[in-house]
């Protein structure tokens, strides 16, 4: 019985970690469900122009920020220091490489 308890606590993390999502995920589910007309190839591909540009510590706080509410990205950008604000504007561009695509 002591073995099965101290299995299912060991466990618990491991299962719970299997279940999170990554940063990529969260930040492609938020552009998916904030426009029903945004496919799943825009989405990634929007990420992918993000990840180009921004630094691990940016796109990381955006996921959080997405995680602890904001529904869109541009929410979880307008929630971040000023400064990791600002370095988010090279990639509004680069989302013009993503019109189109499909997946």
């Amino acid at each position: 019985m002591k073995l099965k308890l101290m299995l299912g606590i060991l466990a618990a993390p491991l299962l719970l970690s299997a279940c999170a999502k990554t940063d990529k995920q969260v930040i492609i589910a938020s552009c998916e469900k904030a426009d029903e007309n945004a496919s799943s190839g825009f989405c990634s591909c929007s990420y992918e122009q993000m990840e180009a540009v921004l630094s691990p510590v940016i796109i990381e706080a955006i996921a959080e920020n997405i995680r602890n509410g904001a529904e869109t990205t541009q929410e979880a950008i307008s929630q971040l220091p000023q400064a990791q604000q600002i370095a988010t504007l090279p990639v509004v561009p680069m989302l013009l490489n993503c019109i189109g695509a499909e997946e």
